[in-house]
C-alpha cells in the first residue's frame, strides 16, 4: 500500500451488491497478500472486472490489483514501452516510444479492463481541444488489452507534485489561484463539449515541463444531463448530489470538485479530510465545508470566498459554470473585487434550514405514532374540565395523568427497547427523558406558587416543548425549526386566547408535530430500507 492511499472501511458499507468478495480480496492483494483469491473471484466473475476496477479507482483511489498483476510489455501496438510512468485502478501508463514521429509519448493501457468505457476515455478525450486537456494521440488494442496514446506530462500529476512538498503540501493563494483557473478553463471547455468529467482531483491534473496544468483521464466522464445510476468519482472530490448518486448532474458537480482542489491547494488537506469512503461521504452530504482561513489565516479573504461558494452544499449556490470560477479566479489574480461574497449569517442559517434528511431506519416510529394521539387527547380532556368549571384539582389530576403517561411511553418505547435503536434514536431518547425532568421538577414549585390550577403551568410546557422541538430539527428535519417557533409564539398568544383553550391549543399543537414527526421517520424508514 502506498503511502498517499487513503484507510479503508468495511467495504460493505458503499460496495455496489455483489461486489464485496472481490473487493475484499482485491484489498488483501494490494496489502501483500496472496493473488490468488482476487484471481478466482475474477475468473468467477469476468463480466465483472471492470466495475470492480471502477469502484476501486473511484471510490478508494487506491492502486488496483487488477492492474498490477501483469508484468510490463516490451510494446503495444507498435510503440515501444521504456519503462513505467505511473498506474491506477483505471489503468497503468508507460513512457513509450513512437518510431513512426520518432518522439516520446504517454501510453495508457487497462489490462483486464472494460473496452468500450476505455473506448469512450479515448473519443471523449480526443474530441477536445484546448491547451490545458491533454491530448489523445492515438487509441488501439494490443492482444486484446486496450490502449491509448498521449503526450508525456514531464511534470507529473498535481497529486504527486503536492505529495513531493512533505508536510507543508500548502501552495501560495496566487500560484493556486492560477492553477485552478487554467484547469477550470480546460474543464469548462470539455463542458461546452457535453462532457461531464466526474473525476476532478489532482491526481487527474497532470503538469507539463512548464508547469502548466493539463486536465486528465476522462475514465468517468458522461454526456451531460446523462442518467447515471450510481455515484461514480473520488469521494473527497464529490459533490454531495454526486456522492448520493443522483441522476442527471450538472457542471455544479465539476465546480464543487475544482473548489476541493482549491482547497487542498491552500491549505493541504481535501476539505472534507482522507478517512475512510463511508466518512467522508457523510461530511460531503451533511457538514459545510469548512472555511478556507481556519487552516490557513494568511488566504485572502476573496480567495475564500471564491472556494466556499464552489462548495455550497445546492448546486444552485455554486458559480453557474467552470467559466465563471475561472472569471473570478482572474478578477482576483488582477487584484479586482470578486464577485463571490462571504456566505455570512444568513448564508450559514439558509444552509442549515435546507439540510437534507438522512435516510434511516426508525424502530420508535410507533412511540411517535402513539404521542400524536394521545397528546391532544389528554390536553384536550384537561381543556373540556376548565370549560364546564369542573374543579381545577380535576384537571391537575389529568395533567399529573399526562407526565406519568410521557414518563411510561419513554420507558415502554425507548428504555426497554434500548439496545435495538440507533444512536438517532438514542439521542432522542435522551432529549425527550431530560425535557420530562424538566417539567416534572418543576411540580413542586408550581404547586407552591399556584396550588393545583394547571393554566399556569401551561406557558412552561409550550417553552419546554419547543426547545425540545428545535433540538429534533437537528436531528431529524429542518422543518421542525419553524414548529418550534411557532410553538414559542404561543405563548405569546396566550393573553389573548380564553384559559380554558390553552391546554386544548397546547395538546393540538402536539399532535400536529409528532404526526409530522412520525410521518418524516416513516419516509425516512422506507427510502433506507433496499428496494424490492
Amino acid at each position: 500500500m502506498t503511502a498517499d492511499t487513503p484507510p479503508r472501511s468495511d467495504p460493505a458499507d458503499t460496495t455496489p451488491h455483489g461486489l464485496n468478495e472481490g473487493v475484499e480480496a482485491a484489498l488483501k492483494a494490494e496489502d501483500g497478500g496472496p493473488a490468488a483469491p482476487l484471481l478466482d473471484w475474477l475468473a468467477r466473475n469476468p463480466e465483472r472486472a471492470a466495475e470492480l476496477a471502477d469502484f476501486l479507482a473511484a471510490q478508494r483511489g487506491i492502486r488496483s490489483t487488477i492492474t498490477i498483476a501483469r508484468p510490463a510489455p516490451a510494446a503495444a501496438g507498435g510503440y515501444q514501452i521504456l519503462g513505467e510512468l505511473g498506474r491506477g485502478g483505471m489503468g497503468v501508463v508507460y513512457r513509450a516510444y513512437d518510431p513512426r514521429l520518432k518522439r516520446e509519448v504517454a501510453l495508457k493501457q487497462m489490462p483486464g479492463g472494460d473496452e468500450g468505457r476505455f473506448r469512450f476515455e479515448a473519443e471523449a478525450a480526443a474530441s477536445l481541444d484546448h491547451p490545458h486537456v491533454v491530448r489523445v494521440f492515438d487509441f488501439g488494442e494490443d492482444g486484446g488489452v486496450p490502449f491509448l496514446v498521449m503526450p508525456v506530462m514531464e511534470g507529473g500529476s498535481l497529486a504527486a507534485k503536492l505529495r513531493g512538498l512533505g508536510p507543508d503540501r500548502c501552495r501560495p493563494p496566487r500560484e493556486a489561484a492560477g492553477l485552478v483557473r487554467d484547469v477550470a478553463l480546460g474543464v469548462h471547455h470539455a463542458h461546452q463539449r457535453g462532457l461531464l468529467h466526474r473525476d476532478l482531483k489532482p491526481g487527474n491534473v497532470l503538469l507539463d515541463a512548464a508547469g502548466r496544468p493539463h486536465v486528465a483521464d476522462f475514465g468517468l466522464a458522461r454526456p451531460l444531463g446523462a442518467s447515471v445510476s450510481a455515484a461514480a468519482g473520488t469521494a473527497a472530490y464529490m459533490a454531495p448530489e454526486q456522492a448520493r448518486g443522483d441522476k442527471g448532474l450538472t457542471v455544479a458537480a465539476d465546480v464543487h470538485a475544482l473548489g476541493a482542489i482549491l482547497f487542498e491547494l491552500l491549505t493541504g488537506r481535501p476539505p472534507f479530510g482522507t478517512e475512510s469512503v463511508g466518512v467522508v461521504v457523510e461530511r460531503v452530504l451533511n457538514e459545510p465545508a469548512p472555511p478556507v482561513r481556519r487552516d490557513r489565516a494568511d488566504c485572502p479573504a476573496d480567495l475564500e470566498a471564491v472556494c466556499a461558494r464552489c462548495l455550497e452544499k445546492r448546486p444552485e449556490d455554486r458559480y453557474p459554470s467552470a467559466a465563471a470560477l475561472a472569471d473570478d479566479l482572474a478578477r482576483f489574480l488582477d487584484g479586482e473585487p470578486v464577485h463571490a461574497r462571504p456566505r455570512g449569517l444568513l448564508g450559514a442559517v439558509r444552509e442549515e434550514a435546507t439540510r437534507p434528511p438522512r435516510p434511516q431506519p426508525f424502530r420508535t416510529i410507533p412511540g411517535t405514532v402513539f404521542a400524536a394521539v394521545h397528546h391532544p387527547l389528554v390536553n384536550g380532556l384537561v381543556a373540556v374540565l376548565l370549560y364546564t368549571g369542573a374543579p381545577t384539582g380535576w384537571a391537575f389530576a389529568v395533567v399529573i395523568y399526562h407526565l406519568v403517561s410521557w414518563g411510561a411511553q419513554l420507558v415502554w418505547f425507548g428504555v426497554r427497547r434500548l439496545p435495538e435503536l440507533r444512536a438517532v434514536e438514542r439521542q432522542s431518547l435522551v432529549v425527550h427523558a431530560a425535557l420530562w425532568l424538566a417539567v416534572v421538577t418543576l411540580l413542586p414549585l408550581h404547586l407552591a406558587v399556584f396550588g393545583a390550577d394547571p393554566l399556569p403551568f401551561y406557558p412552561a410546557l409550550n417553552a419546554v416543548s419547543a426547545i425540545g422541538v428545535l433540538v429534533f430539527g437537528v436531528m431529524f428535519s429542518t422543518r421542525l425549526y419553524a414548529a418550534g417557533l411557532a410553538w414559542f409564539a404561543l405563548n405569546a398568544l396566550l393573553p389573548f386566547l380564553p384559559g380554558w383553550s390553552w391546554p386544548l391549543v397546547h395538546g393540538l399543537t402536539g399532535g400536529v408535530v409528532f404526526a409530522g414527526v412520525a410521518l418524516h421517520q416513516w419516509r425516512l424508514d422506507r427510502a433506507a430500507r433496499p428496494s424490492d
